[in-house]
C-alpha cells in the first residue's frame, strides 16, 4: 500500500502565518476529490527530526505516532490530544500493512490517504504553513506532491498576528485554549513577525524554479478569486467546481464567527490601512522587507522617523529580549527539536539574496 501511495497526487498548502492558508484549505476542501485536514498537522515540526529519517520504530510505538497523528486531525492541534483514543483504530490500519516496522515518514504518507479515504475523497490536503521550510523533505519523499505558497502583505501579516490572540473570544473558544491564547499574545513582536515573512518569502524565491511549487497571491485571489481558482484548478488537475468558494469565514483576527456568512472576505485586504499598527510598527515591517516588497508589488506607506515613532521603537527593541525568551520557552513543546526548527528558518538570512 505504502508504494501505491507514493505514485498519487498531495498537496501541501505552505506559506508564513496568517496568509491565507486556512482559507485555501477551506476552499479545496470543498472539491470532491481533495480532502484538505481541517487542522494543522505539524508533522515535520512536532514529530521528524532529519537524523531519525531511517530509523524504524516497531508496532506498539508506531501506532502510538498513528494514534497521535489521528488525534491531531479529529481533535486539534492546538487542544489537548487523546491518542490513547484513537489507539485501537491505529493498531487496525498498521496491522493491515503486514508489517512490523515503520519510518516516520511511511507512518505520515499512510495517515494522509488513510484520513483522506475515510472522508471519500483521493487527494489529501496538508495545511500546515511551516512545512515551507521542510520543502525539500516534501519533494523528496512525496516525488507526486505539490505546493501552494500563499503570500500576502507583510502589514496585513502583522495586524493578524498582532489580534491573533482575539480568536478565543471571537466564537473559537471550543477550539483555542486559554494557553494558546497567551502563546498567541506573547509571539507577537513586530521585529519578529516582520523577519519570520522575510524567511517565508526567501525560503519561496528559493524554490520558483519548481514546476511544483505554484505561488498566490492573497490580495489577487482574494480580488478575483473566480478567475485565480480557476487557474490553479489547472494548476492542480482537477475540474473546477463553483462551490468551492463558498466558505465559511471562521479563523479572522477582527470579525466575530458567523457560521451564516460564506463566500471570500474582501475586507481582509488592505486592512492595515485602517488602522491597527502604530507607526513604529509600519516602519520596522518596511525596513525589514523594503526590497522584497517591492518586488511583489506592495506599495509603500511613508512613515516619518519622528522622536515619537524613534521612542516606541527604543521600547520594542527594548522589548525584543524578554518576548523572544518567552516565546522560545512556550514553543518548545511545540517542536520535537526546536533548535532543528529554528536552524531551518535562521539559516535562509544569509543563504539567499533578495
Amino acid at each position: 500500500m505504502q508504494k501505491e501511495y507514493e505514485k498519487r497526487k498531495i498537496i501541501f498548502i505552505v506559506g508564513n502565518s496568517r496568509s491565507g492558508t486556512t482559507m485555501m484549505g477551506r476552499i479545496l476542501g470543498k472539491h470532491s476529490k481533495i480532502f484538505a485536514f481541517p487542522h494543522e498537522i505539524h508533522f515535520f515540526e512536532n514529530m521528524w527530526i532529519e537524523n531519525d529519517k531511517n530509523k524504524k520504530y516497531f508496532f506498539k510505538e508506531s501506532s502510538w505516532f498513528f494514534a497521535n497523528l489521528l488525534s491531531i486531525s479529529r481533535i486539534g492541534f492546538l487542544k489537548r490530544r487523546y491518542p490513547e483514543k484513537f489507539i485501537e483504530e491505529a493498531t487496525k490500519v498498521l496491522k493491515g500493512e503486514d508489517q512490523n516496522e515503520f519510518l516516520l515518514i511511511e507512518l505520515f504518507r499512510l495517515f494522509l490517504f488513510y484520513e483522506a479515504e475515510k472522508n471519500g475523497k483521493k487527494i489529501p490536503c496538508d495545511q500546515t504553513p511551516r512545512n515551507l521550510f521542510y520543502i525539500n523533505e516534501i519533494l523528496k519523499y512525496f516525488p507526486n506532491a505539490i505546493i501552494i505558497n500563499m503570500i500576502r502583505d507583510p502589514r496585513d501579516v502583522l495586524l493578524s498576528q498582532k489580534n491573533r490572540w482575539r480568536l478565543r473570544f471571537l466564537g473559537h473558544k471550543e477550539s483555542i485554549t486559554r494557553y494558546e491564547t497567551l502563546r498567541s499574545w506573547i509571539d507577537y513582536h513586530p521585529i519578529i513577525t516582520s523577519y519570520l515573512w522575510k524567511q517565508s518569502i526567501l525560503k519561496s524565491i528559493e524554490f520558483k524554479s519548481q514546476r511544483k511549487l505554484y505561488n498566490v497571491k492573497f490580495e489577487n485571489f482574494v480580488r478575483t478569486p473566480y478567475l485565480e481558482l480557476q487557474r490553479l484548478c489547472k494548476f492542480l488537475k482537477v475540474k473546477f467546481e463553483e462551490n468551492m468558494l463558498l466558505i465559511t469565514q471562521v479563523t479572522s483576527s477582527f470579525n466575530k464567527f458567523n457560521p451564516k456568512k460564506l463566500g471570500i472576505n474582501e475586507n481582509t485586504v488592505e486592512r492595515w490601512k485602517k488602522g491597527g499598527l502604530t507607526k513604529a510598527e509600519l516602519f520596522i515591517v518596511q525596513k525589514v522587507n523594503g526590497e522584497l516588497m517591492r518586488k511583489f508589488g506592495y506599495v509603500f506607506s511613508q512613515v516619518k522617523l519622528n522622536l515619537v515613532v524613534f521612542m516606541k521603537f527604543l521600547f520594542l527593541m527594548l522589548l525584543l529580549p524578554f518576548k523572544m525568551t518567552l516565546a522560545f520557552l512556550f514553543n518548545i513543546k511545540r517542536n520535537r527539536n526546536i533548535f532543528y526548527s529554528l536552524k531551518k528558518r535562521i539559516k535562509l538570512t544569509f543563504k539567499v539574496k533578495e
